[in-house]
């Protein structure tokens, strides 16, 4: 039971999920921490609400077209899962055929890669069956060369963007740093803890976010 109440609440609560618009741009954003942890209401670390690379894109996005919907997801369970495929369930609403952008962000917490590169690709095919219009992206790994060079194979196999980062990874100047205020959702302010001072900071949130609008096929109409 506490399972299931687990996968409830992760679905139809943890979120708050709108609609997609008919004419106006839609992106899914898929990820873990560094996509949105709850507390913080972003990714992790970016300083302000709408300083990590989610913010960054969707104001960018918002300076082009006159009506945009985003969403993003906290799918670390698909990392951690042993069978990633029984994770689908959780997705399945929020995948629409009106979406024009779906970015991926998965990967960092998957301890076991003997599934990785078979079971990414199998969550893009997963997507295109539901979003086949969709854009699809794949940013790359900010801590791991293996897994990089994993998501970048299974990029080019099945024609996804690739957000590159190779130039930024493990470099401390794109990383938080322990004891940086930040702002929370309810005005007050909490310091990076240790723990988790590796994460991308402002200046590597900006550059994710710059890779991805390196990539987007924008659909303007005249």
């Amino acid at each position: 039971m506490a399972e299931l109440s687990e996968r409830y609440n992760r679905k139809e609560n943890y979120y708050l999920y709108d609609t997609y618009w008919g004419d106006g741009y839609n992106w899914l954003a898929l990820g873990n921490s560094l996509t949105l942890i709850n507390d913080w209401g972003r990714g992790i670390c970016s300083t302000k609400l709408d300083n990590d690379y989610f913010g960054l894109v969707k104001k960018e996005l918002e300076s082009r077209y006159d009506e945009v919907s985003t969403f993003r997801y906290n799918y670390a369970v698909w990392e951690r899962s042993e069978e990633r495929k029984s994770e689908y369930d959780l997705i399945e609403e929020f995948l629409d055929p009106r979406l024009d952008l779906v970015t991926i962000q998965l990967g960092e917490n998957t301890s076991d890669l003997s599934t990785y590169e078979t079971d990414l690709g199998e969550l893009v095919d997963f997507i295109r069956t539901v979003a086949p219009d969709a854009q699809i992206i794949i940013i790359d790994d900010f801590w791991s060369q293996e897994k990089s060079d994993i998501r970048k194979a299974v990029a080019n196999d099945k024609g996804c963007g690739f957000a590159d980062l190779s130039d930024i990874r493990g470099k401390s100047e794109y990383q938080s740093q322990t004891g940086i205020i930040c702002e929370m959702p309810d005005g007050s302010t909490e310091s990076v803890p240790e723990e988790a001072a590796t994460h991308p900071g402002d200046e590597g949130m900006a550059v994710i976010a710059e890779r991805i609008l390196q990539l987007v096929e924008y659909n303007l109409n005249p």
